[in-house]
């Protein structure tokens, strides 16, 4: 009988005719889609892993930015709303903060419309390594950069730094007898040194309670006892939630450097929402006491209003790096937070 080469083996020994399904099982797992061995031998066909280096390479520019943006926006309007420019131009801090927003505003628009674009042609999204999703996070880390800047800067200024600069601009005055003095002279003063001895009359403190307890007591000058009260008492002592209690002649007085026998300084008060609660202590102590106070001066007692005035100065600095460090261990937070969601997200 002649070879066909179109024969093949059947089942069976000896037998042969068209091949059945399954009977080769060895010679179909060697065989490429294209029903032809492959060309490796007897080890199959396997896909190597695509590597997306250039995702790789823009994540890390993307966390890059994330994390330094929010930040350096952060410290910016912090400082910009704390120190001197606050003080001396407020209108052109308030623009440049509104121009920032803008800028947050800007990055909010490109957000939503990469958002848009991802959603409408995945497969450029995959081929590219673009990911719009650190764009939202770096918008929404911004916004909250921006906001926080506003705060915590206005919060400094307005309790630290804008009574240093006020001190600064008024004057300084030493030598003062509380006796022969009266505050019609020193209406401008804003650090005092009185004459040695002067001294706090602690019996005739006062208080008056609006949410917080507003303190005084008279300053009176060293030869008190013997000169007899003076004609008015317009140099008073003053603090907050310093004193031991609110009525009538229990009000001890234990403001500032009130047990320091060296102090015989005052420091200015410098906040003005505070004074009409002042003065109607003093009008208490008008009252219950029988005595005038014709102009009162409010001040902080210290022993050296230079060093006391400076204080302002060091603690508001000290608050802005305190909050420029705090806020860049939170966006870090935020941006490994992220950067592990972000990782999980698979892109179909």
């Amino acid at each position: 009988m002649a070879f066909n080469p179109t024969m093949t083996m059947q089942q069976g020994p000896g037998l042969v005719g068209p091949p059945q399904q399954g009977n080769f099982p060895m010679l179909q797992q060697h065989l490429n889609p294209y029903g032809q061995p492959s060309a490796y031998g007897d080890q199959p066909l396997i896909k190597p892993p695509y590597f997306n280096w250039r995702k790789k390479r823009l994540n890390l520019v993307a966390i890059f930015i994330s994390l330094f943006v929010p930040w350096l926006l952060f410290c910016f309007i912090f400082y910009l709303n704390s120190f001197k420019w606050f003080y001396k131009y407020p209108f052109v801090c308030f623009v440049i903060t509104f121009l920032a927003l803008c800028f947050v505003i800007f990055l909010g628009v490109k957000a939503i419309q990469a958002v848009r674009a991802s959603t409408e042609d995945r497969e450029t999204r995959r081929n590219t390594g673009y990911e719009p999703t650190w764009l939202v996070f770096l918008f929404l880390t911004s916004l909250l950069a921006w906001c926080l800047g506003c705060y915590f800067g206005y919060h400094n200024f307005y309790n630290r730094m804008d009574a240093f600069y006020g001190l600064n601009n008024l004057g300084s005055y030493s030598g003062v007898n509380p006796g022969t003095h009266h505050g019609q002279q020193l209406m401008d003063a804003g650090k005092v040194l009185f004459e040695p001895g002067t001294h706090i009359d602690f019996s005739k403190s006062m208080s008056f309670r609006n949410n917080e307890l507003y303190c005084i007591a008279p300053i009176v000058s060293p030869n008190y006892t013997l000169a007899g009260a003076p004609g008015s008492y317009d140099f008073w002592a003053v603090g907050t939630d310093c004193c031991c209690g609110d009525t009538v002649r229990t009000a001890s007085f234990q403001c500032g450097e009130y047990n320091n026998p060296s102090a015989a300084a005052g420091l200015r008060l410098m906040r003005d929402e505070q004074r009409p609660f002042f003065r109607l202590a003093v009008e208490q102590a008008v009252g219950a006491y029988g005595i005038r106070a014709n102009h009162p001066l409010f001040f902080h007692w210290v022993q050296d209003p230079m060093i006391s005035g400076e204080a302002y100065n060091w603690e508001g600095h000290r608050q802005f790096l305190i909050g420029a460090y705090a806020h860049f261990g939170l966006q870090s937070i935020l941006v490994c937070i992220a950067a592990v969601i972000f990782s999980g997200i698979d892109d179909k």
